[in-house]
Order: C-alpha cells, then sequence, then structure tokens
C-alpha cells in the first residue's frame, strides 16, 4: 500500500495507503520533481526514479527513503544547469533489461541500459520533448514543436513519425490496442496497428480543449473531453462526439482501473463540484466534493481508496484529500504550499 505524492518543491510518499505522509526529500535538496517513474519491479528492487526542473534525474533504491542524483552522460544546458527532464519512461520488463529513457525539455532525449548509471544521448532530432510512451516493442516521444518520434530499440534511436511531422503532441496515453496522441486546441489522433497508421480524430472546431482521458473496454474505447461548457464523450458506435454532461469547466477527468468490470469515471471543476458516472460516461450524478467552491485540479484512486487534489489560489495552498465510500465522506491526507496547482502520485502495488 505504497504512495508516492510530488508538489513543488516536495517529495512524500507513505507505506499506510496514504493513511498517513512522510516527507522523502533526503538528497533531493529542495528540488522541484517534475516526473516520476516507479520501477514494474518495484516489489523486489524498490526502485523510484524522479526527474527535477533543475537538477537532472533522481533514484531512490530503497522505496523513496533516500536519493541519490544519477546524472552521469546528461551534459548541462547552455546555463550551465542540468536540464529540466519532462518524462522518464522505465521499460516494462525493468527487472531484467535495466533499460529507461528520459525526455528533457532542451530538446535532447536520453537512454540507459544499466538503471540509469550511465546515460547516452539518443540520435534524434532538436525537440522540445514532453512526454514519452509505447510498450517494449515501440516507444514513442511527442514533442511541443516538431510533432511525435518513435524508436524501435528502447530508446536509443529515433525516427519521426511523417503522420503527425511538425505537431504539438503534449500527450500520449495507450489503453487497450489504442494509442492516442494529444495536442493543444483540440488535436487528437489515433492508432489501432500499434502506431505504424495514424489517424486524425476530429473534435468540434468552435469548441476549446481543456483535457483529455480514455480507457478501453470490451475492445471498446471511451474518450471523454473536457471543455469550458462541460464533457463530451466519443465512443462505441458512434465516432462522434456527444454532450453528456453540462457543467462549467471541468479540470480533472478519472478513469479507476476497474472501469473495465464497473464503468465508474469521475471529474472534478473548477467550482469544487464532483460528478461520478456508472455507465462509463454516460449518466453522471453530483457526488459530495471535499472543499466547497475549490477547485478539483486531480483525481486518482486505487486500493480502494479515491483522492482528490483541490487548490487555492489565494493562500497557494494544495490539499490532498481521500475517501473510502466513493466520495460520501472525505479525510484530509496533506497540505502544502504550491504556487502552481499541479500534482502526482503513483501508486504501489495497484493494478
Amino acid at each position: 500500500e505504497g504512495v508516492f505524492a510530488a508538489s513543488e518543491g516536495a517529495f512524500y510518499r507513505s507505506i499506510s495507503g496514504g493513511r498517513a505522509w512522510k516527507p522523502s526529500n533526503s538528497g533531493l535538496d529542495g528540488a522541484v520533481v517534475q516526473a516520476i517513474a516507479v520501477s514494474p519491479n518495484f516489489e523486489n528492487d524498490k526502485t523510484v526514479f524522479v526527474g527535477t526542473e533543475t537538477y537532472g534525474v533522481f533514484r531512490s533504491h530503497n522505496g523513496g527513503r533516500n536519493w541519490e542524483p544519477c546524472n552521469q552522460g546528461i551534459p548541462p544546458s547552455d546555463d550551465d544547469e542540468l536540464p529540466p527532464v519532462n518524462a522518464i519512461w522505465l521499460h516494462p520488463d525493468f527487472g531484467a533489461t535495466l533499460g529507461c529513457v528520459v525526455a528533457t525539455g532542451d530538446g535532447r532525449l536520453f537512454s540507459s541500459n544499466d538503471g540509469g548509471d550511465r546515460w547516452q544521448q539518443a540520435s534524434a532530432p532538436d525537440a522540445a520533448f514532453l512526454c514519452l510512451g509505447g510498450n517494449a516493442e515501440r516507444l514513442y516521444a511527442g514533442s511541443y514543436n516538431r510533432g511525435l518520434f518513435e524508436s524501435e530499440d528502447g530508446g536509443r534511436t529515433w525516427a519521426e513519425v511523417s503522420q503527425l511531422a511538425a505537431r504539438l503532441v503534449t500527450r500520449l496515453h495507450h489503453t487497450g490496442e489504442s494509442l492516442f496522441a494529444f495536442g493543444p486546441l483540440g488535436q487528437l489522433w489515433h492508432s489501432n496497428t500499434g502506431g505504424r497508421v495514424w489517424q486524425p480524430k476530429p473534435f468540434p472546431s468552435d469548441t476549446p480543449l481543456l483535457m483529455l482521458n480514455a480507457a478501453t473496454v470490451d475492445d471498446e474505447t471511451c474518450l471523454l473531453a473536457a471543455t469550458p461548457t462541460g464533457v463530451l464523450r466519443s465512443g462505441g458506435e458512434t465516432n462522434e462526439w456527444q454532450p453528456v454532461l453540462a457543467e462549467a469547466e471541468v479540470l480533472a477527468i478519472h478513469f479507476p482501473s476497474e472501469f473495465a468490470g464497473k464503468g465508474d469515471v469521475w471529474v472534478g471543476t473548477s467550482a469544487g463540484k464532483l460528478f461520478m458516472s456508472t455507465d462509463r460516461g454516460f449518466t453522471w450524478a453530483e457526488r459530495p466534493g471535499p472543499q466547497p467552491q475549490k477547485p478539483i485540479v486531480f483525481l486518482s484512486s486505487a486500493q480502494n481508496q479515491l483522492v482528490a487534489a483541490t487548490f487555492s489560489a489565494t493562500n497557494e495552498q494544495m490539499i490532498l484529500w481521500r475517501s473510502t465510500d466513493s466520495g460520501a465522506k472525505w479525510i484530509q491526507w496533506h497540505q502544502a504550499s504550491t504556487s502552481w496547482p499541479s500534482v502526482q502520485i503513483d501508486w504501489i502495488g495497484s493494478t
């Protein structure tokens, strides 16, 4: 029941499923954590990586208690600081291969085949890489200014995906047999061939897109899109977008891991409202929010717990809440000072 959480300038761990938290900054020296990657073999190797804003990559071999920098082979940027690490990818069989890749904000990709002891700069174009995703056979890197790139050798060499050249790719999502590449302003591309062929998925041109999320069940991919006026859904027999929830400014969409069995989905809004769907996003019911009128900026769940993060811009404060009864009652988990509503949580031992 381990959980890791990062917010601005702080990293925390819990060994009780979030009931109690401890700062876990020994060796991080106040570094701002931007990415977390937990070893798929964590039960045996207790390995966790974090990417930071100005101090590169750190690694822990004791479940996050202590951290050490692991930047051999990653040279500083032009300003003599290590580049910001935007994303970290670990091979699905990390316990055997020790393969990992990091993407930096100064336009470089680095791979390692010894668990981060040494990094080699990959053969890849100069691009502002924002995200990594994929599987053991094919890995993808999305960039802000150059589109999508793919690697078939664990991140050592990369080739441009011509269909998505010069696109803005800010997020990659892998669900079932489907791959999705998301961009700003409603741009969305889909592949059901493992990335060999990509097709654009049109989004209403007059509707600003705030965020997207997806999940697959019974060979059907459910897509939910947050807009300034509510939630749109696409999937199943129709490939069109349909309005399913009329609610202003949805900031968080979460598909629990048990979505395939239950069909549950959660969304949170800028007004602090929480909604739940039990039929794969077709209909919605309001549930008690953790903090009335405070924006819900993050939702997650595992181990029979629902987690929400609320944010106050006035007080520059973010609070993590947890519920064990589907949002009927909330318990405050953790409170942190931050000027930006960003939080990452990784659950250990969850499916």
